[in-house]
């Protein structure tokens, strides 16, 4: 029988807000990520992560376990989608860092399992990115070999084609005590005066206290969209400021002028510091 082979590419929401107040062991990294592949029962025969470095002068690499959890799609009543969502977890804090994944019954029936991301290499590209490459792949020791096939009384309906079926997944930081993944920065905003307003497209950078230590082009890519982490004046942590179009070595262009008023001392994040590639056999 012919076998044919599926990957895609998820790159989950991660607020600004979130990664400036760092994660520690066991803490949600990303909260539930939808997802499509093509319909049918398929096993899941590897995944691996890129995952940026910490942004502070050394580029700190990110060589830590991560764990993915997969669930199905489900509706409690066949008229209102329930997403899993905030009822799997075990407290209700507003941070994803102490966000605790704990999931409970009925929603833990649709639980479809875990795959646990390891330590394999780093690298830096041309541009001085520093990205750590995590994973697992089918016949290596641990992993699931999880098959994803939708339980009947999943609505179809839910995936924006036929031949599309959705599922969740979700990740949560691995390694020992403080041991484990940090995607804190020091690179904020240098805008003073006239300078500091929603109009801006070119905002000038720094490390937090003047220096240029570290710079944009070592932090983001172009297309990257970026948030505050911190609130340093008005505009609240998590607050978006646009696209980025261009980079330098202490300042970055926007697709648009920025959407957030810009204050001197609020440290920038790109929401989408980890890439995810999940790889099917069906």
């Amino acid at each position: 029988m012919a076998r044919y082979y599926s990957t895609e590419i998820i790159k989950p929401y991660i607020s600004g807000a979130d990664q400036h107040a760092q994660f520690t062991v066991g803490d949600t990294v990303f909260s539930w990520t939808s997802f499509e592949i093509p319909s049918g029962a398929c096993k899941l025969i590897g995944v691996d992560a890129w995952v940026k470095s910490q942004g502070d002068a050394a580029l700190t690499t990110n060589n830590y376990e991560m764990g993915v959890h997969f669930a199905h799609d489900f509706s409690y009543d066949k008229q209102g989608v329930e997403t899993p969502s905030d009822v799997l977890y075990s407290n209700t804090n507003t941070n994803q860092p102490n966000r605790v994944f704990a999931p409970i019954a009925p929603i833990i029936n649709y639980m479809i399992g875990q795959a646990t991301l390891y330590s394999t290499t780093t690298a830096n590209n041309a541009s001085g990115r520093v990205w750590s490459h995590i994973g697992c792949v089918s016949g290596a020791s641990g992993f699931p070999n999880l098959v994803f096939n939708p339980p009947v009384d999943v609505d179809y309906q839910l995936s924006s084609s036929v031949s599309k079926t959705r599922y969740w997944m979700l990740g949560v930081a691995g390694g020992k005590s403080t041991d484990t993944l940090k995607l804190t920065s020091i690179l904020s905003i240098a805008e003073t005066g006239t300078a500091g307003n929603a109009s801006t497209q070119v905002i000038s950078t720094d490390n937090g206290s003047g220096g240029q230590t570290v710079a944009p082009n070592e932090q983001f890519e172009i297309g990257d969209k970026l948030e505050i982490g911190t609130s340093v004046g008005t505009p609240a942590a998590g607050s978006e400021l646009g696209t980025v179009q261009g980079l330098g070595t202490n300042s970055l262009t926007l697709t648009a002028p920025s959407t957030t008023d810009l204050v001197d001392g609020d440290v920038i994040y790109s929401v989408n510091p980890i890439k995810i590639r999940l790889h099917f056999e069906y």
